[in-house]
């Protein structure tokens, strides 16, 4: 089993949770809500995965790891 890392941004404009999956570029998704937008983008890399599997493609191991960096100001 791989773990991906998923950043998540909250669009102001739309109200809609933004995922992109930086270690599987292309790979992006959204929700309504921030539960939705993960469970989307375990889909989404699910299927991506799949293809890449069905086309003979290597599978890209996870390479990003995201921290928070708490700032004063």
């Amino acid at each position: 089993m791989r773990s991906y890392t998923i950043l998540i941004h909250r669009d102001t404009v739309s109200d809609m949770y933004l995922v992109d999956v930086p270690d599987l570029p292309g790979v992006v998704t959204e929700g309504n809500t921030e539960a939705e937008a993960v469970a989307n983008a375990s889909d989404a890399i699910r299927s991506h995965l799949a293809m890449l599997q069905r086309e003979g493609e290597p599978i890209p191991e996870p390479a990003y790891d995201a921290r928070s960096v708490a700032v004063a100001g």
